[in-house]
């Protein structure tokens, strides 16, 4: 896909892949919204269009999906938009998720305006609810309900006190319990703690904690099931959040590379994908319960990459030319997407 995004930096989770089977791609002013056309490399056309984009007023600090919605919404899909101004916007599709535009249906701000959001994450299951976290190192997290045409209501249902530092990123991990929720926090300070939601919102505790003030600089996070990913330049950390007691970490080497711009985990053929800026990207394995990187792979996945490029893209240039912005897996986990300038 050839778009033009005009240089703007791709904000945290900038290229997500919807069930409603459409590209979120991020950027510092708009979201593109695009359909894919999963083919062979050769059987690809030379242009993809943009089907539809969302303008933001304000910079785009981050993106997160949030689906399937429960049966009570008029739709399936939705998409969290963190703004500069510390907003978090609701976009979802009205009518058709793959012919209409997607339009804001809710939005919320914090009471406290000195505050500055920093970090997002929504989750859709038998409540919807957005985590909203702040440099202060607190986290809202924000119930939201549907209302008439269409829109969404948003009620700060619970405020925690996660970190001493500012929030970096968060991710909610599927629990297994349907009176409760799991929310992973990290922090700027390297530190990173699991945190147990009641289902209603109504009070939260602290399960575990794992700190790297020697991963501070860390610049690229997955989450899938209970293992988190945690990758900087020459490294990488696989924790595993849901053991009991002290949370096992494993650590693996990357190559001498630029700096680590996204991370992907695919759970269903236990493989992890690091990227970093200059499109070098390492994959991991799991056999017999460690991780370990696997050259081959490497290599027929980099020259898919640039197969990719060379007949997807209108304008010839090498492959040397691309900076790696963000990657994506597909729901189905059969195709893996990057976003590249």
């Amino acid at each position: 896909m050839d778009i033009k995004v005009n240089r703007c930096p791709f904000p945290l989770g900038g290229v997500q892949w919807s069930t409603a089977n459409k590209f979120v791609v991020g950027t510092g002013g708009r979201v593109f919204m695009l359909t894919p056309e999963c083919v062979m490399a050769d059987d690809m056309r030379e242009k993809r269009e943009v089907s539809a984009a969302i303008e933001a007023a304000n910079s785009i600090e981050g993106v997160c999906l949030l689906e399937p919605l429960p049966k009570q919404y008029a739709y399936d899909n939705a998409l969290g938009v963190l703004a500069s101004d510390s907003s978090l916007r609701i976009f979802a599709p009205l009518g058709n998720p793959d012919t209409d535009n997607w339009s804001p249906v809710g939005s919320y701000k914090s009471k406290t305006d000195a505050r500055q959001m920093c970090a997002i994450s929504c989750i859709s299951a038998s409540v919807a609810v957005a985590a909203c976290g702040f440099m202060s190192g607190e986290v809202e997290l924000v119930r939201l309900e549907p209302l008439e045409e269409g829109n969404i209501g948003t009620t700060m249902a619970l405020g925690v006190d996660a970190s001493q530092d500012a929030i970096s990123c968060m991710a909610w991990i599927n629990s297994g319990d349907p009176h409760s929720l799991l929310l992973l926090v990290c922090a700027v300070d390297g530190s990173a703690g699991l945190w147990r939601i009641d289902s209603d919102l109504s009070q939260a505790s602290l399960l575990t904690t794992i700190g790297c003030r020697d991963w501070r600089a860390y610049t690229a996070y997955s989450v899938s099931g209970g293992c988190l990913v945690l990758a900087k330049t020459g490294s990488v950390a696989i924790v595993n959040m849901l053991t009991e007691g002290a949370p096992k970490i494993q650590y693996a080497a990357l190559p001498v590379s630029q700096t680590v711009v996204s991370c992907v985990i695919d759970e269903s053929r236990e493989r992890i994908y690091v990227g970093t800026t200059d499109f070098v990207i390492s994959v991991l394995s799991k056999k017999h319960g460690k991780w370990s990187r696997i050259p081959e792979e490497e290599r027929e996945l980099r020259e898919g990459m640039r197969q990719t490029v060379v007949k997807s893209f209108t304008t010839k240039f090498k492959m040397s030319c691309l900076m790696l912005r963000s990657m994506s897996l597909s729901p189905n986990a059969r195709y893996l997407v990057f976003a590249a300038e």
